[in-house]
């Protein structure tokens, strides 16, 4: 969860009048996209917003830095994005990130009151708002489905050697 201090402000900063959300627009002078399009969807462990990149849409997200709690560091985000490359070689789907203007995936965006790594996505089809309450049972299998493909292809993968090793630790359950 990102901090409760943090979270408050860039919630405050989309309740403006005009939704100036200064903060996220920082991040996106890194990208092209359209204007009046940035929208925030949901604030938790990261900030995450749509907006459109001429006509299509697109995920910003903002991680905080330091939240005191569960800092996330550059290189994390780095691995992350790595492991996302990985599976998508692997026909899993997953968001695929997208360059900024100048080819880097990742920016450290400044605000007055805090530091964000900002990664932009592809947004992938579908609702952005499920409710597990009332996924069927379809739905539910397919979903287990998905996540039983990414530990599988979790088992080969050979993360990079920058990769803080707490990220890539096997967990092992006893039985």
């Amino acid at each position: 969860m990102m901090n409760m201090d943090v979270m408050r402000r860039l919630v405050a900063e989309a309740e403006t009048g005009d939704r100036a959300m200064p903060t996220a627009h920082a991040a996106l002078a890194y990208w092209n996209f359209d204007a009046g399009t940035l929208k925030d969807l949901r604030y938790s462990a990261n900030a995450i917003y749509t907006f459109k990149e001429h006509g299509v849409p697109r995920i910003l997200r903002l991680v905080h830095a330091d939240d005191g709690v569960c800092a996330r560091a550059r290189e994390d985000i780095e691995a992350e994005l790595d492991f996302i490359a990985y599976l998508r070689t692997r026909g899993i789907s997953a968001m695929q990130p997208l360059p900024s203007l100048s080819g880097a995936y990742i920016h450290t965006v400044e605000s007055p009151y805090a530091q964000f790594h900002a990664t932009v996505f592809e947004k992938a089809p579908g609702n952005l708002r499920l409710d597990p309450e009332n996924l069927t049972e379809a739905q539910l299998i397919a979903w287990g489905k998905t996540i039983a493909e990414v530990h599988k292809a979790a088992e080969t993968y050979a993360p990079p050697s920058r990769t803080p090793p707490a990220l890539v630790a096997k967990h092992h359950r006893d039985d």
